[in-house]
């Protein structure tokens, strides 16, 4: 598996994880649903069990691509790198930064593809 790719597949996945566990708050939900919408409790699970399968997601590419050693290294950079990104995006431009998650799921899995091919 190509490092470079998959460690770039991990940020994507770590976004739309964060982006996920976001949409899970009230505040967030709020924000890309308009004011007084809140989820429901078991749209709230499903994202915060989305959220999570996300960053798993994105560790599991980084330590597939580099190993144990460099591949943690590189998912803690890549969750810092997603979470600035997010925290930015939502204090700015809070809807964009949410409903951009799920492009990033599809650029991650075609990112992911690409590390599989380029072995």
């Amino acid at each position: 598996m190509n490092s470079s790719c998959a460690s770039v597949a991990g940020i994507f996945f770590a976004y739309a994880g964060f982006a996920a566990l976001a949409l899970a708050m009230d505040r967030h939900y709020a924000d890309a649903f308009g004011r007084g919408e809140s989820p429901s409790p078991s749209l709230r699970r499903t994202m915060q069990m989305v959220g999570s399968l996300a960053l798993v997601l994105s560790l599991a590419m980084n330590v597939a691509g580099a190993g144990w050693a460099f591949g943690s290294l590189y998912w803690l950079g890549g969750l810092t790198l997603a979470a600035l990104t997010l925290a930015l995006l939502l204090a700015y431009v809070p809807r964009l930064g949410l409903r951009a998650a799920v492009p990033s799921v599809g650029l991650a899995l075609m990112t992911t593809a690409l590390s599989l091919t380029l072995r």
